[in-house]
């Protein structure tokens, strides 16, 4: 199961990241706009994923806050993580003092609790390129039933399994990002893996899905 869910990042070379710090660092609009463009998907599914957002529409708003504060911050960015470690940090960030503030504590999600963000396919899908419509929807549902799961989660073990799996990090970037040694995530990990399959293993969906596929190697 792992391998259907954990996601590839392309990492940028080094030197292509410190000429884009530079790059923001001056303001120049172009690098403000690749690196809006290289990293706001990837906020987005960290923000759903890890439960930081309750909503679609928060997720964006606190996406959009996330980069502002980048783009203000840039020039106390130290490089003793990647960008996107950085970037993943002040995400975290942006989404308790969004929920502090008055009026966001009954934001939209109070109408939208029972509404789950939909995850795209290329995280979860073990295959790619889906011509069936039919397919696609199978697939949606079956990630969407994932993501339940992964609500049942502690805050914690939703928190590294979302870093480790879906947003590709590194176990020294889950550690620098939690504030954790790099023993420490292993752990917590290796106990967040283990609940989260039997989890998945015992929710109805997915026992009936093996039944109709007549397969467990995707779930095992």
């Amino acid at each position: 199961m792992e391998e259907c869910l954990r996601k590839k990042k392309p990492v940028l070379p080094e030197n292509s990241e410190q000429e884009l710090i530079e790059g923001l660092i001056n303001e120049l609009e172009d690098a403000q706009r690749g690196f809006f463009n290289q990293y706001y998907e990837d906020m987005l599914h960290h923000l759903s994923y890890s439960g930081k957002a309750r909503c679609k529409h928060d997720t964006e708003d606190i996406t959009i806050e996330t980069f502002y504060r980048a783009f203000r911050d840039i020039k106390r960015f130290r490089a003793k993580s990647s960008l996107r470690t950085w970037l993943f940090r002040i995400a975290d960030h942006a989404a308790v003092d969004f929920y502090r503030s008055p009026k966001n504590r009954y934001s939209a999600a109070s109408l939208e609790e029972n509404t789950h963000i939909s995850p795209p396919t290329t995280y979860l899908s073990s295959e790619q390129g889906f011509s069936d419509p039919t397919s696609e929807i199978l697939e949606k549902e079956k990630q969407e039933k994932i993501q339940e799961c992964l609500q049942q989660l502690s805050e914690q073990h939703r928190m590294v399994i979302t870093l480790r799996l879906f947003d590709g990090c590194s176990v020294k970037e889950t550690a620098q990002i939690m504030g954790k040694t790099e023993g420490a995530i292993k752990m917590l990990f290796f106990r967040a893996w283990g609940k989260l399959t039997k989890i998945i293993k015992e929710h109805p969906y997915f026992i009936d899905y093996q039944i109709r596929n007549k397969i467990g190697g995707s779930l095992q």
